[in-house]
């Protein structure tokens, strides 16, 4: 896809550039998956309190999640493996339907290799439970990055 300059871009970048553009300056939102409330409590308050500037909305089931993902401000989201069971067909198909959309994953577990082609090919990183405030502020600042260009 081309924006109007002519610049080849890739078109995830470009749909989500231009979904941003079009809200204006309304906060890029994080959408957590999991049905543990305590868990996914804790995320939102990491995404609002560690990542500057950002909203963060939970929701206990993948129907609700998809909501969500929708919407125009959705940036990331984070899926919680150790309260929701995910499988490698289902990963794959949240990021075919939402490909502006980065996806992560939480697990107290290290290791999932049931989700190999998932984690390889379909997740933008996986984080350990509890979760480190700096690295999800550094994987959504990345993520941001790549998306936004400075000063929007």
């Amino acid at each position: 896809m081309r924006p109007d300059n002519g610049e080849v871009v890739c078109t995830t970048h470009f749909d989500f550039r231009h979904r941003m553009e079009k809200r204006g300056s309304i906060q890029p939102m994080v959408c957590i998956l999991g049905s543990h409330t305590t868990d996914t409590g804790e995320i939102c308050q990491l995404v609002r309190n560690h990542a500057h500037n950002y909203q963060a909305e939970s929701y206990s089931t993948l129907s609700a999640l998809k909501t969500g993902l929708a919407s125009p401000s959705c940036m990331a989201a984070i899926l919680d493996l150790d309260s929701i069971p995910l499988d490698n067909r289902t990963i794959r198909d949240l990021t075919l339907a939402f490909p502006s959309v980065c996806f992560l994953c939480a697990s107290s577990d290290r290791f999932h290799p049931e989700l190999k082609d998932a984690i390889g090919y379909h997740l933008f990183a996986c984080l350990t439970k509890p979760i480190d405030p700096d690295e999800l502020h550094y994987f959504l600042k990345c993520i941001r990055a790549n998306f936004i260009e400075e000063g929007l």
